[in-house]
């Protein structure tokens, strides 16, 4: 039978030992230093197999054989993508004054949330759920901000260290009377 395999028939890699294989160990241990001229296109960082092709061409007789490429000739540096590296998440987005406001001393808001710090929160408890007389400034604006849009058009400007942003108080609790009239002056138990 026919025992010679096709791949081998152009090509065979230096194999220790041989006098190419000693040639080409020379020329990357000593030949690119001393004489680089001799190996165009080389540098002393190439394969075995570039010094052993580049040996070829220049000395059939020492390496009568081409080293054998493998089927992927294609480095994968080439093929595989780089893998970008992740975009990193937009920086949150600064609060434009249509977005918050805090409530400005001698506004409609900012008299509704002073009496709802001082008279509200112990008149009526039940219209801020989950503020107690401890609450902060911006705390009750966000909740009167929730209840009442037409009075407080916009919620404080801390909104993003805020938790969970607050639901409006569904319409049909039962509001009770009276009623503060929370678009004039705040009402007050005390005197101004």
């Amino acid at each position: 039978g026919n025992h010679s395999s096709l791949g081998n028939l152009e090509c065979e890699d230096a194999k220790p030992g041989s006098a190419c294989y000693t040639k080409v160990a020379w020329a990357m241990s000593d030949g690119i230093y001393k004489h680089p001229n001799w190996y165009p296109g080389l540098t002393p960082n190439s394969t075995v197999k570039d010094f052993q092709r580049v040996i070829h061409k220049l000395d059939k007789v020492t390496c009568p054989d081409n080293p054998c490429v493998s089927s992927s000739t294609s480095p994968p540096s080439t093929t595989a993508p780089t893998q970008a590296p992740a975009p990193l998440p937009p920086a949150p987005r600064p609060a434009s004054p249509l977005d918050c406001e805090d409530a400005k001393p001698g506004s409609a808001c900012y008299k509704s949330v002073a009496w709802a710090m001082t008279d509200g929160i112990h008149a009526a408890p039940g219209w801020f759920p989950g503020l107690t007389p401890n609450s902060t400034f911006k705390d009750f604006q966000r909740q009167m901000h929730a209840r009442n849009i037409a009075v407080c058009p916009y919620p404080p400007c801390d909104t993003a260290a805020a938790p969970s942003p607050l639901t409006p108080a569904p319409a049909q609790i039962p509001i009770p009377a009276p009623v503060p009239n929370l678009a004039g002056p705040a009402p007050t138990s005390e005197p101004a």
